[in-house]
């Protein structure tokens, strides 16, 4: 029988310094993007992934990155839908579930921050079902 897999693995660079916010229910959260550039021979293309952390992994995201710092991300694609006023809207972002540092921390100096550490799940404090449902209980249609 087959199975669903919804994983993505992405590489690249902060496109803004992260800023930590908090749901209603007071769990830290941060949305950002990554650009993530492709080369190939004369044609380069940047795509821009929005992508959203909670808890310990978004704190720390928020601690030792700037805009521009090179990170990998894994996570699942997530897809809000809302309405607001009687228009539909939907947002789709990466739910990031593992970060690994690539370049330094918030200092020039590249041998600061946790270069190369990786932040599992257990790090985060672990994810479950209850916990997205958790992440869910605000208006995506509001900002932070």
């Amino acid at each position: 029988m087959a199975r669903n897999l919804n994983h993505v693995t992405l590489i690249g660079r902060l496109g803004r310094d992260p800023e930590l916010k908090q749901t209603k229910n007071g769990v830290n959260t941060v949305d950002f993007s990554i650009a993530n550039q492709r080369d190939s021979g004369d044609n380069e293309r940047v795509n821009w992934i929005s992508c959203r952390a909670y808890k310990k992994t978004a704190e720390l995201i928020c601690n030792y990155c700037t805009k521009g710092k090179k990170i990998l991300v894994e996570g699942e694609i997530w897809n809000d839908q809302w309405e607001k006023n009687g228009e539909k809207s939907s947002r789709t972002y990466v739910l990031v579930t593992n970060i690994e540092f690539i370049d330094g921390g918030k200092s020039s100096d590249a041998g600061n921050g946790p270069v190369g550490n990786t932040f599992t799940p257990k790090d985060n404090g672990g994810y479950s079902d209850e916990v997205y449902e958790s992440y869910g209980e605000y208006d995506p249609s509001e900002e932070f």
